[in-house]
């Protein structure tokens, strides 16, 4: 009678667990992942006497440690990285940064003649500047601050070989407080998208006109 008892016994608790398991495997689990898009200033002001450029974006590129969709942020005082699982970009922020650059421009300028690489179009061969841009560096903390900087180059778009290049070059650093937040830190890049938008159509005014 006792062996009988203490089988029931065993029996009623593998079913509890066996119910548990299965419960818990049926359960929907919380998906906690933030997704991010980087975007352009809104409503800047445009700058006078620039609505008649017509330029392409021909080359951007992001740090290498920013090719993957999950966001990279920097550890204080080591020299490791922090891979987040949970914040992730939308798009290869290499991506991004060609579109919002790209945006930026058209809005400080007031030109419908900004293209990008990201956007075949024939008006493209009509440019008569190209811009490339090579971020080096866009990495930082959060309670900390971005590190930014690009290198950028806009070259004359040369429609015949007897036209003599003429090209500029320019590098652009920024630090950009964030916040404790992702929500911050992606706020913090694009302030500096924004910052090195602007400085390369100030040098756009400077270029001589044709």
């Amino acid at each position: 009678m006792k062996n009988k008892i203490l089988s029931l016994f065993a029996l009623c608790a593998c079913s509890f667990l066996l119910s548990g398991c299965l419960s818990s495997a049926l359960t929907p689990k919380v998906d906690h992942t933030k997704i991010f898009i980087l975007n352009p200033e809104a409503n800047p002001v445009a700058l006078e006497g620039l609505s008649g450029v017509k330029m392409k974006v021909d080359f951007v590129q992001a740090p290498v440690y920013m090719q993957d969709y999950k966001i990279v942020a920097s550890i204080e005082g080591k020299s490791e990285l922090d891979v987040s699982e949970s914040n992730r970009w939308i798009e290869p922020p290499t991506d991004s940064f060609a579109r919002v650059i790209t945006a930026n421009i058209i809005k400080l300028t007031g030109s419908s003649d900004i293209y990008s690489y990201l956007f075949v179009t024939s008006r493209a061969s009509n440019a008569d500047a190209v811009l490339n841009v090579c971020v080096t560096d866009c990495i930082g903390q959060l309670n900390g601050k971005l590190k930014f900087r690009a290198l950028w180059e806009i070259d004359s778009a040369q429609k015949n070989k007897s036209e003599k290049p003429s090209y500029k070059t320019g590098i652009f650093t920024t630090e950009v407080a964030i916040g404790a937040t992702y929500d911050s830190y992606v706020k913090a890049m694009e302030k500096a998208l924004f910052e090195l938008s602007q400085d390369i159509v100030k040098n756009l005014q400077e270029q001589p006109k044709k």
